[in-house]
């Protein structure tokens, strides 16, 4: 958690970040990697009373016999289908907050083949 408080002559601006990241990656079955990655963000801006949180996940499923030239993956990146993310951010010269628009849901197969 992040506490930003800007005290100028003119205006006080505070803000606030929260941001948690779980990670997993787990081998089963000798042959499968399971990964995945789960991060919460909630902003918030005391001076006009507002707040928006957003949760982002990805996960991925990769499969690969031993000895095998060939490998397949299964991943989704956005899972939840957020629009976007939003910060603060302070220096000595500047106040400023971002939204950052990210991509929607995507989710891709991969087939790969090692070439000897």
């Amino acid at each position: 958690k992040d506490y930003n408080n800007y005290d100028s002559q003119l205006t006080l601006s505070k803000f606030q970040n929260e941001n948690l990241i779980f990670n997993l990656s787990y081998d089963f079955l000798n042959v499968f990697t399971f990964n995945t990655e789960f991060n919460y963000q909630k902003f918030v801006n005391e001076n006009l009373n507002s707040s928006n949180e957003n949760s982002f996940f990805d996960a991925s499923l990769f499969y690969q016999k031993e000895n095998s030239l060939w490998s397949f993956e299964l991943s989704a990146t956005n899972i939840l289908n957020n629009r976007f993310s939003q910060e603060s951010f302070f220096s000595d010269f500047l106040v400023s907050e971002s939204k950052t628009f990210v991509q929607p849901r995507v989710i891709l197969l991969k087939v790969s083949y090692k070439f000897d």
